[in-house]
């Protein structure tokens, strides 16, 4: 980050952040986008141990993500499905938690030593 700032630059904490977008954007989710690596949010700083936001930065990532109408953010991304695959080879057995030794797998059963 070697920018020069200019001497009367403001710095933003992440709360007056979320202050200024109303609380829309939560102080929490500034600190996902910071983790991201997508470079989803806005540009901060780090110094010592805090975390700041100048204005200008701020303003030029407002200007950023301006759009004229609902077609300017692209087509919209399609949802991801969990598909469950079978491993081949492999059976599922049912497991009833009973005293009774008959639903657990033989080989299972000789390891504890139930008949």
């Amino acid at each position: 980050m070697g920018e020069a700032f200019a001497r009367g630059e403001v710095f933003l904490s992440p709360a007056e952040v979320s202050a200024r977008y109303g609380g829309r954007i939560a102080i929490k989710t500034l600190a996902n986008w910071r983790s991201a690596r997508d470079g989803k949010g806005p540009r901060y700083i780090r110094v010592g141990g805090r975390i700041l936001y100048p204005l200008s930065w701020l303003v030029d990532w407002e200007r950023s993500r301006t759009a004229t109408s609902t077609a300017d953010y692209g087509k919209p991304r399609p949802f991801k499905r969990l598909v469950l695959k079978k491993r081949q080879g492999v059976r599922r057995q049912k497991c009833n938690l009973t005293l009774s030794p008959a639903p657990w797998p033989v080989r299972i059963r000789r390891k504890m030593g139930v008949p």
